[in-house]
C-alpha cells in the first residue's frame, strides 16, 4: 500500500474507496479517527501500518497527544508504529500543544503551564534557494520578544525582524504558522539556536555581506562566534542503493518546489528550442533521446565539486524535517544517503537527484515553468 498516512486519512474520513486494503480493516480505522483519543491501542495496532499511522494523524488532527502517549508506552506496538507515535507527538509539541509527559507505569501526566515555561524557538526548512528560517523567542519582563531570522546557506543572516508581543500573542502567532499555513518546523534549544546563528554568521564573513540591523543585539545575548559548517559524513555501505532513488524526493513537499536557478532554466529552454527548430530530419524518438540527453548533460555541467557540496548540506539539513513531517518514511534515510554521495563527489557518476531536478522541469507547461523560473536563484 504505497499510499501515504495523511493522504489514507483524507480517503478515510471523505468516505471514498481505500484500494489494496481489507474493507474490514478500512472500518476499523473509520471507527478509530471518530474518535482517536479512545481508540483501543489492541485495535490500532492490528491494523496495516499506514492506516495505523493514518489513525495517528487523525489524533495529530484533533490536537490531542493521548493516543500517541499511549502507543509509545504499548509493549505491544511494533517498533516502527512506535516510531510514528514519536513523531505525531513532535508534530503536536511543534503546533504548540501541550503533550503529557510519561510516568514510569505508562500512566500520563498532565502538564501544568506555568507563568515562566519557555516558549519554543524555531528552525524553519531550507528551501531550493538556499534560504531558511530562524524564530527565536526571548522571554523579556513578562513579554516575548521575537527574532525572525532569514538566512541563505550562501551570504548568511539577509535579514532580522524585531517585534515584542505578549506570551498569548507569541502562541497565537505559532499557531497560524503551524495549523493554518501547515508550515514544518523542528523546534530548537538555546544551543542550536547559538550553532545555527554561527553557521549563519560564519557565511556572512566568507561572503562579505553585511549584518542586518539588530544582528548584534542577538548574537550577543547568546554568544555566538562564527563557526564552520562541519562536513557532511562519508557514504555508508547502503547509499549506493538508496541514492539511486532520490528522485524520490520531489514528491515530498519540502522538496516539490526546487528546481535549477533561473540561468539554468533559461539555458535549457535555449537549447531545447535549438532541438525544436534544428533542420535536421529526427524521428520522435530520435528527438526524445536527444533533449534527454541534453537536459542530463547541463544536470552535469551544473553539478561540479563545488554545487555537490551545496546541494549535499541542502539534503543534509532538510533531514530532521523529513523525519518529522516526510510523506514516505523512507525519505531522510534517502536524503541523507544522497547528501552523503554528493558530498563525496564522484563526478564520474552521474547524480539521480540531479538529473530529476532537471528533468522534471521539461513535464512543467509553460506557465508553471515560469513560475518556477521566479522562484528559482
Amino acid at each position: 500500500m504505497a499510499i501515504s498516512p495523511k493522504k489514507l486519512l483524507e480517503l478515510l474520513q471523505s468516505g471514498a474507496d481505500v484500494p489494496d486494503v481489507d474493507s474490514a480493516q478500512v472500518a476499523t480505522a473509520r471507527a478509530l479517527i471518530a474518535a482517536p483519543a479512545e481508540a483501543p491501542i489492541d485495535q490500532l495496532v492490528s491494523l496495516a501500518a499506514p492506516l495505523a499511522e493514518a489513525v495517528l494523524q487523525a489524533a495529530v488532527a484533533a490536537g490531542t497527544p493521548l493516543l500517541a502517549t499511549r502507543l509509545v508506552d504499548a509493549r505491544e506496538a511494533p517498533k516502527a508504529l512506535v516510531k510514528a507515535a514519536k513523531r505525531s507527538l513532535h508534530q503536536l509539541r511543534s503546533a504548540g500543544v501541550d503533550v503529557p509527559e510519561t510516568a514510569p507505569g505508562g500512566a500520563p501526566i498532565a502538564l501544568v503551564q506555568q507563568a515562566d515555561s519557555r516558549l519554543a524557538s524555531l528552525l524553519l526548512p531550507i528551501d531550493g534557494t538556499g534560504e531558511y528560517g530562524l524564530i527565536v523567542c526571548r522571554p523579556l519582563d513578562g513579554k516575548v520578544q521575537v527574532h525572525q531570522v532569514i538566512a541563505s546557506d550562501t551570504q548568511g543572516v539577509v535579514s532580522l525582524e524585531r517585534m515584542t508581543r505578549s506570551r498569548d500573542q507569541y502562541r497565537k502567532l505559532l499557531r497560524v504558522l503551524l495549523r493554518e499555513q501547515q508550515q514544518p518546523v523542528v523546534e530548537v534549544s538555546d544551543d542550536d539556536i547559538r550553532r545555527e546563528l554561527g553557521h549563519a554568521i560564519q557565511r556572512n564573513h566568507d561572503s562579505g555581506t553585511a549584518f542586518p540591523p539588530g544582528l548584534h543585539v542577538l548574537i550577543g545575548h547568546y554568544g555566538v562566534e562564527p563557526l564552520p559548517l562541519p562536513p557532511v559524513p562519508t557514504p555508508e555501505p547502503e547509499d549506493a542503493v538508496l541514492s539511486k532513488m532520490s528522485a524520490q524526493l520531489f514528491n515530498e513537499p519540502l522538496i516539490k518546489g526546487w528546481y535549477p536557478p533561473e540561468s539554468e532554466l533559461r539555458d535549457m529552454i535555449e537549447r531545447l528550442d535549438e532541438i525544436e527548430s534544428s533542420k535536421l530530419s529526427l524521428t520522435d524518438a530520435q528527438k526524445r533521446d536527444q533533449i534527454i540527453a541534453t537536459v542530463r548533460g547541463q544536470a552535469a555541467r551544473f553539478f561540479t565539486p563545488e554545487m555537490r557540496q551545496v546541494f549535499a548540506q541542502r539534503l543534509w539539513f532538510l533531514v530532521p524535517f523529513l523525519d518529522a513531517h516526510g510523506e514516505a518514511p523512507s525519505s531522510a534515510g534517502i536524503a541523507k544517503a544522497e547528501a552523503r554521495t554528493l558530498a563525496a563527489g564522484d563526478l564520474h557518476t552521474p547524480t539521480v537527484f540531479g538529473q530529476e531536478l532537471f528533468e522534471r522541469a521539461l513535464r512543467l507547461s509553460k506557465e508553471d515553468l515560469l513560475q518556477a523560473m521566479g522562484h528559482s536563484g
